[in-house]
């Protein structure tokens, strides 16, 4: 199913999906600004980006962060280890066979449910490192992905319609701030 909302409160609706998870894999979490955010009583984070799990530890005391490639993570843990998976801002990164693979290994690796959020389509983006923490080679987008194609997979999507807009500066540098804003999907997968 297909919802959509013009809403941005990208926290609050992942929160809602969340649900208060006793424990929560977070896959890509870059330097993990939204970890504190959280609704889960227990983070594993998780990043290819070594400075990016620095600053995690350093700012995030109770979450574990855990460096590995995200293709790893059916390797590193076993199936139905974590309430629930997160990849906020990830699929984009990888080109469309490994993000579907990484799908394929969050969806094992959950007990209730996977969450999802990427821009709706292909959004531009070259190694830029936003963060200032030399992880530019991480940054490029590799692929774009349409709600059809996550619904197919069992996911219940929300497209949050104009998301991205120019007060986004990686939105600007791809589009140009005079650029009609583009959408956002967060999908969830119930796997209970």
């Amino acid at each position: 199913m297909i919802q959509r909302t013009a809403s941005k409160d990208f926290l609050g609706f992942l929160n809602g999906m969340i649900a208060g998870a006793d424990t929560l894999l977070d896959v890509g979490c870059g330097p993990g600004v939204l970890l504190g955010a959280l609704d889960a009583r227990k983070i594993v984070a998780l990043d290819v980006h070594r400075p990016y799990l620095a600053h995690v530890a350093a700012h995030s005391p109770l979450v574990i962060p855990i460096h590995a490639d995200a293709l790893e993570i059916g390797r590193l843990f076993v199936p139905r280890s974590f309430t629930a998976v997160t990849m906020v801002d990830v699929l984009e990164h990888l080109d469309k066979k490994d993000g579907y693979e990484l799908i394929r290994q969050a969806e094992s690796i959950a007990r209730e449910r996977v969450i999802l959020f990427t821009p709706r389509g292909f959004f531009p983006q070259a190694s830029i490192d936003h963060y200032g923490l030399n992880g530019e080679q991480h940054q490029t987008h590799r692929s774009g992905w349409e709600p059809e194609e996550l619904e197919a997979l069992g996911y219940d999507i929300l497209l949050m319609e104009g998301f991205h807009d120019r007060s986004n500066i990686a939105f600007v540098e791809a589009f140009g701030a005079e650029h009609p804003p583009i959408d956002a999907m967060m999908a969830i997968k119930s796997l209970i």
